[in-house]
């Protein structure tokens, strides 16, 4: 069972855009059933738009077909979910805009491969794993801004995820209109929900980890989630193992540090 927490700010006369990204597992399932719920007991039902990302996804994917069938799969997955509010197509959306070519060449035009933009984009794909080819990547995060520069109905855009470094350096580098950033806190638990793991934020009960904290638990289930993601590619899971293991391994042993300085507690005994 999830549970959201809307921001304070989030006001009812708002217009807001919800986009769907399709390798977020918190926009899946039970996750996404309860930001839904969240928005229709604030009264916020009729001001919410469900941006379905999959066309944009096109870059992740082998072919266009496959990445709008992947949205055609969301759609057939969740239609109980989504019924009462306004869903839209990726594909639909920057075809509504006539000005979302002209966005996109003033983003290629920031982004050049020299420019600081182009380095937070890069640094974003190394971070996201959704993505081998860091060419496509970067097309997909390009486009990303160009539609967002389009959203002037929106004043509000909600995500259960803090900005990336591309749009930290997009919200506060490139002008023009751009709907106000809202993360939402999501919490819950992990369940299997017609074949998709959601991400856990408590312990699971199968697994004796009474004595980790929340927070450890949280960083535990999302490299769970991550090592066993159909959407992540064995590359990317290979870099993703590389890149931890580097990180361990950089450290002094933590269990070792602490025995030392607390010989007399018995902290891993349990």
């Amino acid at each position: 069972m999830f549970s959201v927490k809307l921001p304070n700010d989030l006001e009812l006369k708002e217009s807001i855009v919800l986009p769907i990204s399709m390798s977020q597992t918190l926009e899946k399932g039970e996750a996404l059933a309860a930001i839904l719920r969240a928005l229709d007991d604030a009264g916020l039902k009729k001001n919410v738009t469900i941006l379905i990302c999959d066309y944009l996804n096109r870059h992740n994917c082998s072919s266009e077909e496959e990445a709008l069938e992947m949205g055609n799969q969301f759609i057939r997955d969740h239609e109980q979910f989504l019924s009462g509010f306004k869903v839209i197509r990726w594909k639909e959306y920057i075809d509504s805009k006539p000005e979302f070519d002209e966005n996109l060449k003033k983003i290629e035009k920031a982004s050049s491969p020299e420019s600081l933009f182009y380095g937070k984009m890069a640094k974003t794909h190394q971070q996201c794993f959704s993505s081998d080819d860091l060419v496509s990547s970067i097309q997909y995060q390009k486009e990303e801004c160009a539609a967002i520069l389009c959203m002037d109905e929106f004043d509000s855009l909600i995500y259960p995820r803090k900005m990336n470094l591309c749009l930290r350096y997009f919200y506060s580098n490139i002008n023009g209109h751009k709907p106000s950033y809202y993360r939402l806190n999501i919490s819950g638990s992990k369940t299997q929900n017609n074949g998709l793991i959601e991400y856990s934020v408590f312990s699971d009960k199968n697994k004796e980890s009474t004595s980790m904290p929340l927070a450890l638990r949280m960083l535990y289930d999302q490299c769970e989630f991550v090592l066993h993601s159909s959407e992540i590619s064995v590359r990317s899971k290979l870099l993703f193992i590389e890149n931890m293991n580097g990180l361990f391994n950089s450290q002094p042993s933590l269990k070792n540090q602490f025995m030392k300085t607390h010989n007399s507690m018995n902290y891993f005994n349990t």
